[in-house]
């Protein structure tokens, strides 16, 4: 069974463990492996670089008629947090690149490996990645943030 957390883990671990072919990946590029990845809210995280998964809502829908199967369709706020505004719009593009490799399957391996449809074999059946926007994260300045939603779309 698919639930939101299962969800917001699958992602993590494909941005963790996905290799694109020119290595600029977040498992072996010099910048990109020093991302953190975290499953919420980054409250009062100052540690940079992050990119942080948590619930903003959605709704669920039943699939079919006397089906007890649902479909949900959530969003999540993908917070991206860095010491300046050009690496967290990097860490930004190389979040949906990565999220775009897996969905067109783009590796070459076993369906439902890194890169190979992953993220649909783990229950997810549809992923969006809204348009970043900047947002303040403290009053001094200190750290650049980046929210963009991430809509997904899963079944029980």
């Amino acid at each position: 069974m698919t639930v939101l957390t299962t969800v917001i883990h699958a992602l993590i671990a494909l941005l963790k463990g996905c290799e694109l072919a020119d290595d600029a990946d977040f498992k072996q590029h010099t910048f990109y492996k020093t991302v953190q990845f975290k499953p919420e809210y980054p409250l009062a995280a100052l540690d940079v670089p992050v990119v942080a998964f948590s619930p903003a809502g959605g709704v669920n829908e039943w699939k079919g008629l006397g089906k007890r199967e649902r479909w949900h369709r959530a969003r999540l706020q993908m917070d991206m947090l860095a010491s300046n505004a050009l690496d967290a719009r990097r860490i930004y593009e190389k979040v949906r690149e990565v999220v775009l490799f897996d969905t067109n399957a783009g590796a070459a391996g076993t369906e439902g490996t890194y890169g190979t449809r992953y993220l649909y074999g783990q229950g997810i059946k549809s992923i969006e990645i809204g348009e970043a926007q900047s947002s303040v994260w403290d009053e001094e300045g200190r750290v650049a943030r980046l929210v963009a939603d991430v809509t997904v779309q899963f079944s029980d």
